[in-house]
């Protein structure tokens, strides 16, 4: 029933680890889920937010494993809301809308919550790793007008083309995307990570969002030439 299933309620393309870790087990929790007729689109939203910031506070705590596995929990919740509701096709601007909203919040939080955790008391590390939250939110809403515009023209050479065309034959994006960095930085290094490791991938996400601000901008001027 989920292989049935999986047309309809995945995106065309997604991220690496949306596509190959989580869709397996969403798609198949997607029709059973929505069977529940109280369990609409926003409510798991609700329920992906309410997981996500139980995982900020855990950061906030120090309990770094267990906030990495609860965040992960909250992320696949967060690919559920979007697959029910074009199952249910209960898709709408306000369910999207409140999707962004809280998953901005839930990611910034933890971004915050994590990097107070791994900071030591004085030094540049001190000042550096809450500056990835403000990074990290600065980069999100300049991504926001991308998003909405899709259509941004790229200059494709023919192997890059190529190379784009079958990724998204398979669904996968050519480029990392913000799950990718929140995976690793949010995920994989707190659950199996050293303190001083965490820092360091805490960093290279902040390095990361600004580059994807850097190309954001571009892209926007080039809508505007």
């Amino acid at each position: 029933m989920a292989e049935g299933v999986v047309p309809s309620v995945t995106k065309p393309v997604d991220s690496w680890w949306t596509v190959l870790v989580i869709d397996p087990i969403a798609t198949r929790l997607t029709p059973l889920l929505a069977r529940i007729t109280w369990l609409t689109p926003n409510v798991v939203t609700l329920v992906a937010f309410s997981i996500g910031m139980a995982g900020v506070g855990l950061f906030a705590a120090g309990m770094l494993r267990l906030g990495a596995v609860v965040f992960e929990v909250h992320f696949l919740f967060d690919c559920l809301d979007g697959k029910i509701a074009r199952l249910r096709r209960l898709s709408s601007e306000r369910g999207a809308y409140l999707d962004e909203l809280c998953d901005t919040a839930c990611s910034g939080g933890a971004y915050l919550a994590l990097a107070l955790a791994v900071s030591p008391q004085h030094g540049v590390w001190h000042v550096l790793l809450p500056l990835v939250t403000a990074v990290f939110f600065v980069a999100t809403l300049a991504h926001v007008p991308v998003v909405q515009n899709r259509a941004v023209p790229e200059r494709l050479g023919g192997a890059r083309r190529r190379w784009q065309t079958w990724l998204n034959d398979r669904r996968l994006m050519a480029y990392p995307t913000g799950v990718e960095a929140e995976v690793a930085t949010l995920f994989l290094a707190p659950l199996f990570l050293g303190v001083g490791a965490v820092r360091v991938v805490l960093v290279a996400a902040m390095g990361f969002y600004l580059l994807r601000l850097v190309d954001d901008v571009r892209r926007v001027c080039m809508t505007v030439r």
